[in-house]
């Protein structure tokens, strides 16, 4: 078994999070040594490569796929110059006849997540920094993109839960070590994150605002007053009004926690439910930014609109947020909402390039990242926020899994012939079924006009994820098929 899926848990939440993952097969080659070939988890056995989005998916489904395949299939995570993770391949190890320089890294750099290879004689190291290059020697490999690492979440003793950020210093030492060159200086772009990252907000502080200064600011803006209460000038959106409120605050020198206290304390006074707390810092830094500025003024709506147009190439009505915390969608001229994931999936210009690519066959080209900091700056603008998902739609397709199960024989692992009669089955004690089978059962029994795509979208929204099982008959013929899997 090349992944064994209750190590899931071990690793970081942050790569799990992040939807760069593929499956990997073992092939041996002429040398005697095994190669390590990317898989596809949408299109099992086809290829996968490093370098292009389209091949690659979320962690689940690359889980799904190898566990449907019986442990052929491995999981691996891609490298990518989205972030600033990286990997760093220490081969051999673990054996006797090691060579101590791995330790000596592993002595000096901060405790960060740390695993065995699947040949059990190496570790991969996972952080943040900045990779000058790629690098590949008799010591070790070191990769920041265009590459994928196998994954088997068997941490390493010691090892620590999270990705560390390693210094410059420390970068710079260990491409020397690895390469016995000294290190070019790194350019200050490569260093450098979101501006937005260094506000700092209690996302958990109940208090509201500070009594005396709300009141003294009221008094001396009742243009502000009025739009707090929602009897002034009427805005198309909260964030709107936050940003007309915010401007005033960031002028009379109110921090960012008194700002944040705000907004929150406006949007429960109307109602609105909280967003993420990523799009308050890039609010914050928008209106500090402009403040600092003196002869900007701050984009409106429009702006923004146009700004995400053009940049993303493509045309749509709106962007929401449905539920807290929040599942982010696009939603396309002709009505159709396409699922991007949480916040931290939806701020990847991978999630967009892949989106835009399968539903609009159009290919969004690297942005430098101040570029897709403003663009994510104007989609947060936008975006409209819904709280309160359809739960009685859940409700409903909850009560037809539970007939559709309740109709065929008992659930049981599954088979060759199992999966030949697209059956239900069990996987890891999780309910597994064949879409197909489900929706002739629904047509048949609930609703003849459904859907394929409207109730993949409500197993989507339940959390089911599809996967690939495969089993073999008696004879070593073998059958592959696409069944969806309960979380």
């Amino acid at each position: 078994m090349l992944f064994n899926p209750d190590n899931s848990a071990n690793i970081p939440l942050v790569l799990r999070e992040t939807p760069r993952w593929v499956n990997w097969e073992a092939v041996p080659r002429a040398d005697g040594r095994v190669g390590k070939v990317p898989i596809n988890p949408h299109t099992p056995p086809r290829h996968a490569s490093s370098t292009d989005p389209r091949t690659w998916a979320p962690f689940d489904l690359s889980v799904g796929v190898s566990v449907g395949s019986g442990g052929t299939y491995g999981i691996g995570f891609v490298f990518s110059r989205d972030d600033a993770i990286f990997g760093l391949d220490l081969d051999h190890c673990l054996t006797a006849n090691s060579d101590t320089w791995s330790h000596r890294v592993l002595e000096r750099f901060p405790p960060t997540y740390v695993e065995v290879s699947p040949s059990r004689e190496g570790l991969h190291l996972y952080a943040y920094g900045a990779v000058p290059r790629s690098i590949k020697t008799a010591r070790g490999e070191l990769y920041g993109w265009g590459r994928f690492f196998t994954v088997t979440g068997e941490t390493l003793a010691g090892s620590a839960p999270g990705l560390a950020t390693i210094p410059t210093k420390d970068m710079a030492w260990l491409v020397q070590t690895l390469t016995d060159k000294p290190t070019p200086p790194l350019s200050a772009a490569a260093e450098t994150a979101a501006d937005w990252n260094a506000i700092e907000l209690d996302d958990e502080d109940a208090n509201p605002p500070p009594f005396e200064e709300f009141q003294a600011i009221c008094q001396k803006h009742p243009r502000f007053y009025s739009i707090f209460c929602g009897t002034g000038k009427s805005y198309r959106s909260p964030s709107e009004a936050e940003m007309a409120l915010g401007r005033t605050l960031v002028e009379a020198g109110w921090g960012d926690q008194d700002i944040y206290r705000v907004w929150r304390a406006y949007r429960a006074k109307h109602g609105h439910p909280d967003p993420h707390v990523t799009k308050y810092k890039v609010t914050l830094h928008t209106l500090r930014q402009t403040h600092a500025d003196g002869t900007q003024t701050p984009p409106t709506q429009a702006d923004h609109q146009a700004h995400a147009h053009h940049v993303l190439g493509v045309d749509f009505t709106r962007f929401v947020c449905v539920g807290s915390p929040g599942t982010y969608y696009l939603v396309t001229p002709d009505g159709e909402s396409l699922k991007l994931g949480d916040f931290a999936t939806t701020e990847k210009q991978v999630t967009w390039r892949s989106l835009l690519h399968a539903h609009y066959h159009h290919w969004l080209p690297p942005l430098s990242g101040k570029r897709w900091l403003d663009t994510l700056t104007s989609l947060m603008a936008l975006c409209e926020y819904d709280a309160n998902p359809d739960s009685a739609e859940s409700a409903e397709t909850l009560a037809w899994i539970d007939q559709y199960f309740a109709s065929e024989r008992a659930p049981r692992a599954p088979t060759y012939q199992s999966l030949t009669d697209g059956q239900p089955c069990l996987v890891n004690d999780r309910r597994a079924l064949s879409i197909h089978q489900m929706l002739t059962y629904l047509r048949t029994q609930h609703v003849p006009n459904l859907r394929l795509r409207d109730f993949s979208a409500r197993l989507k929204v339940l959390g089911w994820t599809p996967i690939q099982l495969g089993r073999k008959d008696a004879n070593g013929k073998t059958i592959n098929k696409h069944y969806w899997c309960a979380p």
